[in-house]
């Protein structure tokens, strides 16, 4: 089916407001361009941001005239203040989403500054991710738009008209409110919305969780706005971190690879784990413990690396074909969920992440210890694509070997230390034979340096957290050797790209990804266990400076343009700046101890 093109979004340009079940893309035009009801993976009722305008979006904003835009969020929340300034004068909106309650509730008040100033409003919902045009009347005076399982209810100070359109002016000192409710289509018509009471419950919310954080380090405007992300990316309900709010939105030009990251991924648990361990968010840290104990439960072998916001096992892949195709871009849909980053790093960050759990005092659900060792000793040594799910066939990959290190380490000091029922010796073993096999067939000696397969000549980024797991202590030459050839091989500017383009053509290694914001993050990290500060610290600033103005990081960057690119915003990026923040700053303090030990004493 031919699609009509149009040009890329630039997806810098969006703010997040969120609920904390589901998050909505606010572009600096003033329009909502990407919203999934009633949760994170739910299909999207405004999807304009895979599209066009025609498959949906709710747009409120000056009429007619040129304007300037500044945007801000309110203090420590996740409160959206826009001021939008023209030549008659100057409003602002506040855009917000109070925490969930029951269901979805997205608020847009409009306060008039100064002059008087004509906006328009545009409300066009396209339920199914643009397929499906609704039914709109009024009933009880509220604008409904139904189709199939849901619906829509506006309660508006303005009339709305039946096709979403309304005209309005403010003057100073007057504020109106429009509040946007998503119901399932059988029930009825909501209440009247208190609109003082949902601002203030949600500016109460983020003020009281910003102040029971305990960070106090350095860059902390930076790290508490990354902090404010992550937790608006946590499930509510379920305690799921998700990987992003959007699914399928392109990395650099032509590039193949768009993934739904409206999913849990299990190559960020333990590191997510230690953000909120260490950064006093224990509410959130037990909700993601409790989040990994019961998706991964069952037998060790169909442990996987991507689970649904709930622990869904199975996501079906939509491939709507309605959307339009970006110019210069392979088909852009939402896609398969991943990448799924292969069972011996899926197990082993789960190992860890439980390893974390008990040695911040948190209890535990038993384990089958006997089942995980025949399963490691059966799949820890097996080929895979890799962390990065490459194409082609599968590989002897270096950092999927490390993780089976690390997940033998884990069980060793959990059996040694917290009583759990196992034999050591037989982890010790696994132990043993993962390092001796790495360092035998995965290391260039030529060069000192890590490489990405066995008998392989160039590294990945990912190897940057071996010496992070404990694998190397900070001497360890490899450890130098390794940061060299990453920067040397993958370095953009002061970013990194997650792995070497180097396949044969028409794959989607040929044409890969931009630089890969966690991995420089990751990069910031190694050079402060290298004890290289001035290096780390120089590499951090530059890389906040990848952020949108409202502190938000994409997945990826194209460095030459200073923009960001992909799923927006990635819960990843934003765990690996608190991360290397942490990290940096304890190396001010003198030297950073290998793996997890050093921040939770036994």
């Amino acid at each position: 089916m031919t699609t009509p093109r149009i040009q890329p979004t630039d997806i810098g340009d969006y703010a997040l407001i969120g609920d904390l079940a589901t998050g909505a893309l606010v572009s600096g035009d003033g329009s909502i361009d990407w919203m999934c009801v009633p949760e994170f993976d739910a299909p999207a009722c405004f999807a304009a941001l895979l599209g066009n305008p025609g498959h949906g979006r709710w747009r409120i904003a000056p009429m007619g005239v040129r304007y300037r835009a500044q945007r801000s969020y309110r203090g420590s929340t996740l409160i959206l203040e826009t001021v939008f300034k023209t030549a008659s004068g100057s409003v602002r909106m506040v855009d917000f989403m109070p925490p969930r309650d029951a269901h979805p509730t997205v608020v847009r008040i409009i306060e008039g500054l100064d002059g008087r100033v004509d906006l328009s409003v545009e409300l066009r919902p396209r339920f199914g991710y643009g397929l499906s045009v609704p039914a709109v009347e009024r009933v009880s005076d509220m604008w409904r738009a139904t189709a199939g399982p849901d619906t829509l209810w506006l309660h508006s100070p303005v009339h709305v008209r039946q096709n979403g359109l309304a005209a309005f002016s403010v003057g100073p000192g007057e504020q109106l409110g429009f509040v946007l409710m998503w119901r399932p289509s059988h029930q009825g018509a909501p209440p009247a919305p208190d609109l003082p009471a949902l601002l203030a419950t949600t500016d109460r919310y983020w003020r009281s969780w910003v102040g029971g954080l305990e960070y106090t380090g350095a860059w902390r405007d930076a790290v508490i706005r990354s902090l404010i992300t992550i937790r608006a990316l946590t499930h509510i309900s379920t305690g799921g971190v998700i990987a992003a709010p959007t699914t399928s939105v392109p990395g650099p030009h032509g590039s193949v690879r768009t993934w739904d990251h409206r999913c849990c991924r299990l190559a960020d648990a333990s590191a997510a784990l230690e953000v909120f361990l260490r950064c006093g968010a224990i509410e959130e840290a037990t909700a993601w413990r409790d989040w990994l104990l019961r998706a991964t439960a069952g037998p060790p072998e169909q442990i996987r690396g991507v689970y649904g916001p709930a622990g869904q096992r199975y996501r079906p892949v939509v491939e709507p074909e309605w959307l339009p195709q970006p110019a210069g871009y392979r088909a852009v849909r939402p896609s398969g969920p991943g990448p799924d980053c292969g069972w011996t790093v899926a197990a082993g960050e789960l190992l860890r992440a439980r390893y974390l759990a008990r040695r911040a005092g948190m209890s535990s659900s038993p384990l089958d210890t006997s089942a995980l060792l025949r399963a490691f000793e059966r799949r820890g040594a097996e080929a895979d694509r890799g962390v990065w799910q490459l194409a082609g066939p599968r590989r002897r990959h270096v950092y999927s070997r490390a993780m089976g290190w690390a997940a033998a380490d884990a069980m060793v000091k959990m059996i040694e230390w917290f009583g759990l029922p196992g034999e050591p010796g037989a982890w010790r073993r696994l132990r043993s034979a993962a390092r001796n096999e790495i360092l035998r067939r995965g290391v260039d000696r030529s060069r000192a340096t890590l490489v990405q397969t066995y008998g392989g000549r160039h590294p990945d980024a990912a190897l940057l957290r071996l010496p992070l797991l404990g694998f190397l202590s900070p001497e360890d030459p490899l450890v130098s050797g390794t940061i060299e050839a990453v920067r040397a091989e993958l370095g953009d500017d002061a970013m990194v790209r997650g792995y070497p383009s180097t396949a044969a053509p028409g794959s989607d290694e040929l044409t890969g990804d931009g630089a890969m914001v966690t991995c420089s993050f990751w990069l910031v990290e190694a050079l402060a266990f290298a004890g290289r500060l001035d290096e780390a610290d120089q590499i951090f600033e530059a890389l906040l400076e990848a952020r949108t103005n409202l502190g938000l990081l994409a997945e990826q960057h194209d460095v030459r343009s200073n923009r960001p690119l992909g799923n927006f915003p990635a819960t990843s990026a934003h765990v690996a700046l608190v991360n290397a923040a942490l990290r940096l700053s304890d190396a001010k303090q003198g030297p950073v101890e290998p793996g997890l030990d050093v921040f939770f004493p036994r």
